[in-house]
């Protein structure tokens, strides 16, 4: 599932007392329980942030994330193997245990997120009605529109699965339990199902 995570964090190294701390809000955030650490990505960019490197040289941080005002919101540790935002400490922000990373290690990280994954997460927020804010403001829903979208998808999921549903579903996502599972339906309430099947046939259209 994919949701909203909003950090507290330090916005600057130069600061101290409550202006030298803020929020960093990250939208559509996926739960990846094996990824080594969390990762902020490119998708950041798409909520109005940018980011800035200060380069390995810099005795205070690396560089900062700044919201479409151009306030930084957030800057990376100095002297870190790799960009590592700083959070709070506590009692403002929460206990953390020791890096994962190490000093002598060497470390490569490249995550992607496959275009099945993508197009299955936009149909989900069409039939809930999400929408993706900005770094600085709520994109309102078109409750019309996303109402027309979820009564289309809810008759096209009215039917049972063709047999060539069927192969599509086991060959991408094992089976009906852990494909509703995923986007949060229950494989034991008729209506999820339904919504679950007009989700599938949406995007095999789109393929």
């Amino acid at each position: 599932m994919s949701s909203t995570v909003v950090l507290p964090v330090r916005k600057s190294p130069n600061k101290t007392g409550p202006n030298a701390h803020g929020q960093f809000a990250l939208h559509e955030v996926l739960y990846c329980p094996n990824a080594l650490c969390n990762i902020v990505g490119n998708p950041v960019l798409m909520h109005g942030y940018s980011v800035e490197l200060g380069g390995s040289g810099s005795t205070k941080s690396k560089g900062w994330i700044k919201d479409p005002q151009g306030n930084t919101v957030v800057y990376f540790k100095p002297k870190m193997t790799l960009f590592e935002i700083k959070l709070s400490g506590p009692p403002i922000g929460p206990v953390v245990g020791p890096s994962v990373f190490k000093d002598s290690g060497s470390y490569l990280i490249n995550v992607s997120w496959s275009e099945t994954e993508k197009k299955c997460w936009e149909i989900y927020k069409e039939t809930h009605g999400q929408t993706m804010p900005d770094a600085a403001q709520s994109i309102p829903v078109n409750a019309a529109a996303t109402d027309a979208t979820a009564q289309t998808l809810q008759g096209n999921g009215a039917a049972p699965y063709t047999e060539g549903e069927k192969t599509w579903l086991k060959t991408h996502f094992r089976d009906e339990y852990h494909f509703l599972q995923m986007y949060g339906l229950s494989i034991y309430k008729e209506e999820d199902r339904e919504e679950g099947r007009a989700m599938l046939r949406a995007f095999v259209a789109d393929e």
